[in-house]
């Protein structure tokens, strides 16, 4: 939890980050950067959702400008044990002789919450989902999905693809039992239609 103060008004920021494979590492930036680029958008008083998705293209393009961001994920005096302790990442600094295209594999969902006055109000983009709980004391929770998650199987998701000359594959099983288990994803590779990294993806 985090809170973000203006004038003398503080509100709470929740944030939930989803690194897939090596992509841990832009989680960790994220966790560190993602409130800092919401709390200083233009919008973030006014239009708290378009405040939201200008800070995942503010950290997309962080992430894309240099490889600097990989020191920042890390909080000062604690990368030694984080790498000790999650020995399947493993960081590079890009060769300086080729052109930083940015984590063209590694990359990260995000569910981001603002509870302001009386609101709350959700982000998310990948598929780390936000539930909402409803109940009290001795009586049974009623709960509800808040977001919706954005897979490559999704009609909107499938067309907003291919109109950009991708494409989406189902796994293939050589079981037909297990026909139904198989992933979708995009280029036969990434599982979620968005995400905060992945420039593979996102190249014209």
């Amino acid at each position: 939890t985090i809170i973000l103060q203006e004038n003398g008004i503080s509100e709470s920021f929740f944030g939930v980050y989803d690194g897939h494979g090596a992509g841990a590492e832009v989680a960790l930036y994220c966790s560190r950067q993602f409130h800092i680029e919401l709390r200083y958008h233009p919008s973030y008083r006014n239009n708290l959702p378009a405040a939201m998705k200008g800070a995942c293209s503010r950290i997309d393009a962080k992430l894309k400008q240099s490889d600097d961001w990989r020191t920042n994920a890390y909080p000062p005096g604690t990368r030694k044990l984080i790498k000790h302790l999650s020995s399947g990442v493993r960081a590079v600094k890009w060769p300086w002789k080729t052109p930083y295209l940015g984590p063209l594999q590694e990359g990260s969902t995000a569910c981001v919450t603002v509870v302001r006055d009386n609101q709350i109000i959700v982000g998310n983009i990948g598929d780390t989902r936000c539930v909402l709980s409803m109940g009290g004391e001795g009586q049974v929770d009623e709960v509800c999905d808040i977001t919706t998650d954005h897979k490559p199987h999704d009609e909107a998701e499938e067309k907003r693809i291919v109109l950009a000359g991708g494409k989406v594959y189902k796994d293939e099983f050589p079981n037909a039992a297990l026909k139904d288990l198989g992933i979708y994803r995009i280029n036969g590779k990434l599982h979620i239609s968005r995400a905060i990294g992945y420039f593979e993806f996102k190249q014209s």
